[in-house]
């Protein structure tokens, strides 16, 4: 009779069966976090802008200013209306600082035929840029005029990243500034 020595233990084959399963686990965990991430950049941002621009606003009625503000694909600013200089100056509270959108975060304007009016009424009566405007990296002229009586040009500002729902910054001119996610309805607050 023979005895059948027998080893205890895992084979090479077995060890890497089972590091691969994990390293797969990690890897999804991994870029399901990055996805999140990137959700979470995208209704940050938009909740940000919504309740800034209701910031700006009051700061408007409490200074009898008019202000603005400016969106391009990856950031957004304010400016304040300087009579004296009959000009657009950047804000000077750093709450109000040109802002820069997280990686991957795209900003989009639309506006009313109203928006392309308030554009005009921004720049002057001729409507027409000074070379300074045109080639500023620091827009002089707003897209969205908010005025000392608390109204404001009406808008809607989407904002989005990758294939995630995108989220809007939406205000009928009179009613507050609202964001909400593009595919629910309007929140409340």
């Amino acid at each position: 009779m023979r005895l059948r020595v027998t080893r205890a233990g895992f084979t090479f084959i077995e060890i890497f069966i089972v590091m691969a399963i994990i390293g797969v686990l990690a890897g999804v965990v991994i870029l399901h976090s990055i996805s999140a991430d990137r959700a979470r950049d995208v209704e940050t941002e938009a909740r940000r802008l919504a309740e800034l621009i209701e910031l700006a606003r009051a700061e408007a009625v409490s200074g009898n200013e008019s202000w603005g503000v400016f969106v391009d694909q990856t950031r957004y600013g304010f400016l304040v209306h300087d009579e004296l200089a009959s000009a657009w100056r950047a804000a000077s509270k750093s709450t109000f600082r040109t802002r820069n959108t997280p990686e991957g975060v795209v900003l989009s304007l639309q506006q009313s035929d109203w928006g392309a009016s308030s554009r005009q009424l921004a720049r002057g009566q001729d409507g027409q840029a000074t070379e300074e405007e045109e080639g500023d990296a620091n827009p002089r002229i707003p897209q969205v005029l908010i005025l000392a009586s608390g109204e404001q040009t009406p808008f809607l500002i989407s904002i989005r990243a990758g294939g995630h729902p995108p989220w809007s910054v939406t205000s009928d001119g009179i009613s507050r500034t609202r964001a909400s996610r593009a595919d629910q309805p309007e929140e409340r607050t």
